[in-house]
């Protein structure tokens, strides 16, 4: 009987690490914004080089970029912007990343999602933290489908207005029409 309890105590212990160090692992989950705005999305991975690559940034009326909300690490401090040119074209131009400091690369970057909905806020401030005035923003979204193969998802806001959700159509570029599925039901739900 004292084997059968050790071995159900071994056992219990064994269960508590497991779930102890996988929460501990575990990727930080999103932190929703009082007010702001929510970008979510459905990703679906794919396989092969020259894909999963996705970009969230801001612009204001006039098309000046204000924010990156969140970039693939392998665009930004693994230097993807420098030998794949065709890698979030829009992003790359939007951002000048050639001039980011690498301590800003790791502050907008992370890893690729795996297949799962995708949600980034932006908490209505620029580069520097400080708040954006009212006005009209334009949230993007941005992916490399396969190489030259593109996704870009626009919406517009009006901060200092009225709540908002978009759902915003797909615009594509490229020939390819397999693995358009990479990026899917984007909404943009703005939070005055």
């Amino acid at each position: 009987m004292s084997k059968v309890r050790f071995m159900l105590a071994a056992l219990t212990l064994t269960v508590a690490w497991t779930a102890s160090a996988w929460s501990a692992n575990a990727p930080a989950a999103a932190t929703p914004v009082e007010k702001g705005v929510e970008v979510s999305f459905d990703f679906s991975r794919k396989g092969g080089t020259g894909t999963n690559q996705y970009a969230i940034w801001i612009e204001d009326a006039d098309g000046k970029f204000i924010k990156t909300i969140f970039v693939t690490s392998f665009t930004t401090v693994r230097g993807g912007w420098r030998y794949r040119n065709e890698n979030l074209p829009r992003w790359i131009e939007a951002s000048n990343v050639a001039k980011m400091p690498r301590k800003k690369m790791d502050a907008i970057s992370g890893a690729t999602a795996g297949n799962r909905r995708v949600v980034k806020y932006w908490d209505l401030t620029d580069e520097d933290g400080d708040p954006v005035p009212n006005g009209d923003y334009t949230v993007f979204l941005e992916g490399t489908i396969r190489r030259e193969n593109q996704v870009l998802y626009r919406a517009q806001i009006y901060v200092g207005g009225e709540p908002a959700t978009i759902e915003p159509l797909p615009e594509y570029t490229g020939k390819a029409t397999t693995d358009r599925d990479m990026i899917q039901n984007v909404v943009v739900k703005y939070t005055p």
